[in-house]
């Protein structure tokens, strides 16, 4: 087959895909879908299902990206305030450094929530998942 035809085919696939997703959101059954869009059920639901695979797949990608963005980020902060708690040459205040291990603190329990040590277990990561209908 010829790029071109592919191409066009893929171009129809996509826009049946959307068709499919946007009738689900509008809460009509794959059967009612599949009716609609000239496919059969289990095709219907197929479609539906990969689209939001890939949605959580780019989701994924971009909690990932956020998340070490903001890891590097508190560990310039983390950095700056250890050198204040450790005080080495005794040139900062008490007040400095009570105020420097209290961040350090808030930014070691921001660290954990990142990384999904907490015990919430809440990474910041939301999963979209479908049913599929009887």
């Amino acid at each position: 087959m010829p790029a071109s035809k592919r191409s066009i085919n893929a171009f129809k696939r996509t826009e049946l895909i959307r068709r499919c997703v946007a009738l689900r959101r509008e809460g009509m059954s794959y059967q009612e879908i599949g009716d609609i869009v000239g496919v059969s059920k289990p095709t219907a639901f197929r479609y539906v299902r990969s689209y939001i695979e890939k949605i959580n797949e780019e989701c994924s990608e971009d909690a990932s990206m956020i998340r070490s963005m903001e890891l590097e980020r508190l560990d310039v902060i983390l950095k700056h305030n250890m050198k204040v708690v450790e005080n080495k040459n005794g040139q900062y205040r008490p007040s400095e450094v009570a105020k420097a291990s209290e961040v350090v603190m808030k930014t070691q329990e921001r660290r954990t929530k990142y990384l999904g040590l907490d015990s919430s277990g809440d990474n910041g990561v939301v999963e979209v998942k479908f049913v599929r209908e009887g």
